[in-house]
């Protein structure tokens, strides 16, 4: 028979130091923007920008003009009520995930910080540093857990 090579383990320390470039990489384009000419204002105009979204979303949820684009005439009706309010709570979920991503992206842009700007994990976090933030937390983790229930739904249902 062949003598197979022992497998050696993967280095952990190998791991932490692919992870940690690989989060630093990631910081670095955000940052790096405000280098860029206009990079302050582009920065600004990507908070405004998400908070336009969450705006958006908003509306679509409180409207409940999401329902135009699915195709509610297919569902029985317990199904079109549940359908209406997890699409009702996902969609204001987003749109205070979206808002507060663009809170924080605006901000770094008027202080002139590049640091904060941070994604729906950094403002997540964040979220938990203010009074009520992880109550508030919680209430947001929900709403998008409602809003991939809304997601699963609607892909069954969507108009196309």
């Amino acid at each position: 028979g062949v003598a197979m090579a022992p497998c050696s383990p993967p280095r952990i320390s190998v791991l932490r130091g692919a992870a940690a470039s690989s989060a630093k990489t990631r910081k670095e384009p955000a940052a790096g923007v405000f280098q860029w000419t206009a990079g302050r204002e582009l920065v600004a105009g990507a908070g405004v920008l998400f908070i336009g979204i969450a705006l958006y979303q908003a509306y679509l949820g409180l409207s409940k003009k999401f329902l135009s684009y699915s195709k509610t005439s297919e569902m029985s009706r317990s199904v079109r009520d549940a359908f209406t309010l997890i699409g009702e709570v996902g969609l204001v979920a987003r749109a205070i995930a979206f808002a507060l991503i663009g809170t924080f992206i605006l901000k770094a842009a008027i202080d002139y910080k590049p640091k904060e700007a941070v994604g729906i994990d950094g403002a997540l976090a964040r979220l938990t540093q203010h009074t009520y933030g992880a109550a508030a937390l919680i209430v947001v983790a929900c709403g998008l857990i409602a809003f991939g229930v809304y997601s699963v739904v609607d892909a069954r249902y969507r108009r196309i």
